[in-house]
């Protein structure tokens, strides 16, 4: 079961997006406590394409469906959760 404190770590717009569009594939970030083989591993367990991973902040860069995120919010490592957008410099 999912809690309500699982849901917290990701913000409301894409939650809802993820509620209305469950089997889309969505580029996110996925912000952890560590970057690791083990967390590496549960992610892709859950279905999702690691894209690439950075340990200055600790961050993987995912690809997935809206359902391949219930199975990593509910991990203790997992502080938050964010889309994945283009970065563009002035």
């Amino acid at each position: 079961m999912i809690t309500k404190q699982a849901f917290d770590k990701c913000p409301d717009t894409l939650r809802k997006a993820l509620e209305r569009a469950p089997h889309a594939s969505y580029d996110l970030i996925l912000r952890v406590s560590e970057v690791g083989e083990s967390q590496k591993r549960q992610i892709e367990e859950a279905g999702f394409t690691v894209r690439r991973a950075t340990r200055i902040v600790p961050t993987f860069a995912v690809t997935g469906s809206g359902d391949s995120l219930m199975g990593v919010l509910t991990c203790s490592w997992l502080i938050a959760v964010e889309q994945d957008k283009p970065v563009h410099a002035f």
